[in-house]
């Protein structure tokens, strides 16, 4: 039987909560005990995502209150009693999805599509959420761990979530060599785009966004074209560039105007990536000529594709493939983490990374 420390967690820790919209509450929780085929993870980092900012400004709900967070790594303290191939100290992320293994959807292998999903530290009105990593501890079952190589530091491995379901996207957009892309949004997920396209070699990249020095961001991480969409026209651009269109289009936005733009852009069969969710009750106009006659496919990307995609993220981030550190805008303790939501929401931080234990 493994060795179990249990006796050296505390009884409660810190956590931020969400009570609402714009309503932030650090407070003092029972520490979660790990059963079974369950490890304790002390967090050391965690990232804050769109999403969770989505639940801080009410654009979108789920049950509250909840401990948001679920791009984390730490260090495991404490393991359930049936839990192999672990040990105390194990640096590790994790995949927060929680999915059924009995749907239609989990015998395929398609856990994204769970039509029974939780998600560890995320939720919405569809899908049940659990506590996550906004706290000093998390409770993560075995199946869900993703260990760390050493070459990765906290901070990078909280990383490794979002990176997994950009390689996911391009995995959806059947992404070539040969071809010429356009990546809507330069935020955090943009730029990962942005990197992951120079992995695959792509002929040319074209970045939109409104924010110059994001889009000089871009620049220095590969981008062959840069565009403020505020000071010229997106579509003219493409076009004076390019023959008929482009191969792939990435919306990172979840912005009904860009999207519709996007979708114009694609040359015949051209492939768009609606990568971003959109508000609820959101609707874009499509014209189904170019359906027809142009054969573009429009899809989504929804979280991963298979857990070796973690892995994969994990693998290109530790080897400097991936430079995550030009992202890391700020660094901030749990008692901060409002302030962290608030940079988000106002666009002043490209990634803000909270450190529960600080």
């Amino acid at each position: 039987m493994s060795l179990n420390v249990i006796w050296m967690i505390p009884d409660q820790m810190k956590a931020g909560l969400i009570y609402g919209p714009k309503d932030v509450r650090i407070e003092r929780v029972d520490t979660p005990r790990p059963s079974y085929n369950e490890v304790l993870i002390k967090v050391e980092s965690v990232g804050i995502c769109a999403t969770d900012v989505k639940k801080y400004t009410g654009v979108s709900s789920c049950s509250f209150p909840i401990i948001l967070g679920h791009e984390f790594s730490g260090s495991i303290v404490s393991l359930g009693e049936k839990v192999k191939g672990y040990k105390i100290g194990d640096r590790v992320s994790a995949n927060p999805d929680m999915p059924c293994f009995q749907c239609k959807y989990c015998v395929q292998s398609k856990f994204n599509l769970c039509t029974q999903l939780s998600v560890i530290g995320y939720g919405t009105e569809e899908i049940e959420p659990i506590n996550g990593a906004f706290a000093q501890f998390v409770r993560v079952p075995t199946w869900n761990l993703i260990p760390l190589e050493e070459s990765i530091g906290y901070d990078e491995a909280t990383f490794i979530e979002p990176f997994a379901c950009v390689i996911r996207s391009f995995e959806q957009g059947k992404v070539k060599i040969t071809d010429n892309i356009v990546i809507l949004g330069e935020g955090r997920i943009g730029l990962l785009h942005i990197q992951l396209a120079n992995v695959y070699g792509v002929n040319r990249i074209t970045v939109t966004g409104m924010i110059d020095e994001r889009l000089e961001i871009a620049k220095k991480l590969g981008a062959s074209d840069v565009l403020n969409v505020q000071e010229s026209d997106p579509l003219k651009f493409i076009f004076d560039i390019t023959e008929d269109g482009v191969d792939v289009v990435f919306d990172t936005t979840g912005n009904a105007k860009a999207a519709e733009q996007g979708i114009k852009m694609l040359a015949p069969h051209g492939r768009f990536i609606s990568f971003a969710g959109f508000p609820k009750g959101v609707k874009i106009e499509i014209d189904p000529r170019d359906l027809h006659y142009k054969e573009i496919i429009l899809t989504g990307s929804f979280g991963y594709g298979s857990l070796s995609d973690y892995y994969k993220a994990g693998h290109l981030i530790a080897n400097k493939r991936i430079d995550v550190s030009k992202l890391i805008t700020k660094v901030r303790p749990l008692e901060e983490l409002e302030v962290g939501f608030q940079e988000i929401a106002e666009l002043k931080s490209i990634r803000t990374i909270i450190h529960p234990n600080s």
